[in-house]
């Protein structure tokens, strides 16, 4: 199983960018990386994907434009998901 992690933002196309791979790679969850502005956006990728019983978890961060937040949080969820293979 895999556990993919996916940074959200500004992406008009986020949802559909992240359903194609689920097709593929089934995920045990799926992690959203993003800012508080776009929590909404998360919750509504987390209500639909509800459907597929796949579990949705959110990591904020202060700014997304700021690669080193998004690599730091990459590196705890992958020191806590250390078992799993990760897509990002």
């Amino acid at each position: 199983m895999y556990v993919v992690i996916a940074i959200i933002g500004e992406d008009h196309d986020a949802e559909e960018v992240l359903y194609n791979p689920t097709k593929n790679f089934p995920p045990e969850k799926i992690i959203l990386i993003l800012e508080e502005r776009f929590l909404a956006m998360g919750e509504k990728i987390k209500k639909d994907l509800e459907k597929f019983n796949i579990p949705v978890e959110f990591e904020k961060i202060g700014n997304k434009k700021s690669l080193e937040e998004v690599f730091i949080k990459i590196s705890k969820i992958k020191e806590r998901e250390k078992d799993k293979k990760l897509l990002i």
